[in-house]
């Protein structure tokens, strides 16, 4: 059995963002949601229930879903096809189908999604997108005031799935993007050198030096023997090399024109050429002022400069005499007589010649230098180019869909179970109070992670665990020492702290609390200390977050393949249904 619900524009971005849908009402009263502007129709925020017809209603946007997701036994009968349905209704992909009035409404809700960062799930739904003008009749909803008694409970759930899908979703982007100790070397060793050749096209263009190509040639032939050693063979290395040569070339071009610019004899050449240069224009200014030339010049000068005040009077650049009047036909002789004069006076003519050559040479004398840098720029843009396609590769090659969720369940909150040989118990205990406080403390809607919040969060933490037995152990002694001189470096009451070199689950716990402001610090964070289980880290950052205020560049990883968002909704089903 399909049902069909008519929404508006809000609505369904809304529903695209939570990958749920839920009556008005609960917007106004749940503790998640889109910071996406809310415009609700008249009596529309009263509507204590969704409402679903058999039969397709006219309207612009429509949603059409299965009853697979529905509780049929919540859905109670208003008329003939229609019912009210009290609770959030959650997609699932094969479930949901979205249907607009027309092309132009498909195109502008696609291309306004795509703008906004919390609008996740286009790539997930948007093969369920239809255009259908047809309608089978209208709907009029009327507003309903009655009260729904377990529109709390409701709500709360809600609340909940919100937190356990944001953990469960960072979970499995974790997974999704963790790579073993090779593949996280060579990734190392690929920002390593990409940032080594961008610092020498620093220090080339500051210094303008010659520079040592071997130890550069080097580091490129070992990172590509190692990338040789973990992925399939590429040319990519081959073109940096040659591109790496080219620079050399221009650089080894650049030093010799600099050795010449430096010399007594370019000196002496540009002096030579400055005073040839004076020579000639003193002789110029000598034959216009012994034919008369001069005076034709000044006066075709006063002349157009008339022109430009007449302009100003008008709020032009410039007014033009007119044809005929006496200025004009005087411009236009005075310009034909120095035209003729610089035509066939040969000794002016000449000098004129000599200017023009000298004045090249010199403007190339001063500009020569600039050639250089410009090629040198394209050549490093195009090595930068070359090495960001090989991160890019080295990442995609990372990505695995072969992914262990069995450790995480659900039993009143989120829970990890240590599936780690190398892990300590008291690793495991702490993380899951760590878990247990971002559920129960998830951060409101429309706010950031503070470093304020994390400080809180490593205190409350550190004194529950402080209760426990396994607090008592080596392992759950070190933790906690941990923890304090994190704590007091954080407050300004210590110099610094050593961070976890053998707790692995320490290590991602650390992470998150280190750069819990975005999950892209967490990631650049672990990658180049060469930190595992960046799973744990996101599983953290997720539920802290929740599901509804984590943006599209998370997820893409997950909603644009179709394998990893089949494993995390048979995750997400698996353990919502214990909530």
């Amino acid at each position: 059995m399909k049902y069909w619900i008519i929404v508006d524009s809000w609505n369904l971005m809304e529903s695209m963002t939570t990958e749920s849908i839920s009556p008005y009402s609960f917007y106004q009263q749940r503790g998640f949601g889109s910071p996406l502007p809310r415009k609700a129709y008249v009596g529309n925020e009263k509507i204590n229930a969704l409402v679903l017809s058999e039969k397709k209603p006219k309207g612009q946007y429509a949603i059409k879903i299965s009853d697979k997701i529905i509780d049929v036994n919540l859905l109670r009968k208003v008329k003939s096809g229609v019912f009210i349905y009290p609770k959030t209704l959650y997609f699932s992909q094969g479930h949901v189908e979205i249907y607009f009035a027309d092309n132009h409404l498909l195109k502008e809700f696609i291309a306004e999604a795509n703008i906004l960062l919390e609008v996740k799930c286009i790539d997930k739904y948007q093969n369920s997108f239809y255009v259908d003008p047809h309608y089978d009749f209208i709907l009029y909803e009327d507003s309903s005031d009655e009260i729904s008694f377990d529109a709390p409970t409701y709500i709360d759930y809600d609340n909940k799935i919100n937190i356990v899908k944001g953990g469960i979703v960072g979970y499995v982007r974790g997974l999704a993007t963790s790579i073993d100790s090779n593949q996280q070397q060579l990734l190392n060793m690929l920002n390593d050198v990409k940032n080594s050749i961008a610092g020498l096209h620093t220090s080339l263009l500051v210094q303008e030096e010659n520079f040592d190509i071997h130890s550069y040639t080097q580091s490129i032939n070992t990172l590509k023997s190692c990338w040789s050693k973990i992925l399939s063979d590429t040319n990519l290395f081959d073109i940096v090399l040659q591109l790496l040569n080219e620079v050399k070339k221009i650089v080894d071009l650049r030093s010799k024109d600099n050795e010449w610019r430096k010399s007594k004899n370019h000196e002496n050449h540009i002096a030579a050429l400055n005073r040839e240069l004076k020579i000639l224009e003193q002789s110029i200014e000598r034959i216009e002022e012994s034919t008369g030339i001069s005076e034709c010049k000044r006066e075709l000068q006063q002349i157009k400069y008339s022109e430009v005040q007449n302009g100003k009077t008008k709020g032009k650049t410039r007014e033009y005499f007119k044809k005929d009047s006496p200025e004009y036909i005087r411009k236009q002789n005075l310009k034909e007589t120095i035209r003729d004069f610089e035509m066939f006076n040969c000794e002016y003519k000449e000098a004129l010649s000599k200017i023009s050559f000298i004045k090249e040479e010199l403007k190339k004398s001063a500009s020569d230098i600039g050639k250089y840098d410009g090629s040198l720029k394209s050549l490093f843009m195009q090595m930068s180019d070359v090495f960001n396609t090989l991160i890019c590769k080295a990442n995609e090659s990372a990505r695995s869909v072969d992914m262990d969720v069995s450790c995480l369940s659900y039993s009143d909150s989120l829970t990890y179970a240590n599936a780690m040989n190398a892990a300590d118990p008291a690793e495991t205990c702490f993380f899951n109070i760590v878990l247990q406080y971002v559920q129960c403390n998830m951060i409101p809607a429309g706010q950031k992670i503070s470093t304020n919040d994390l400080i809180v969060l490593v205190e409350k933490t550190a004194n529950i665990f402080k209760e426990t037995d396994l607090s008592k152990t080596i392992i759950g002694d070190k933790i906690l020492m941990l923890l304090r001189r994190y704590y007091a470096y954080k407050i300004g009451k210590g110099s610094d702290f050593s961070e976890p070199t053998d707790l692995p689950i320490m290590q991602a716990i650390m992470a998150f609390l280190i750069k819990g402001q975005g999950f892209e610090q967490i990631e650049r964070f672990m990658l180049h200390r060469q930190y595992k289980h960046k799973e744990l880290a996101f599983l953290l950052w997720g539920t802290f977050v929740g599901y509804a205020a984590i943006p599209k560049t998370f997820t893409n990883v997950i909603y644009q393949n179709d394998t990893i968002t089949k494993k995390c909704e048979e995750v997400e089903r698996k353990i919502i249904a214990a909530v």
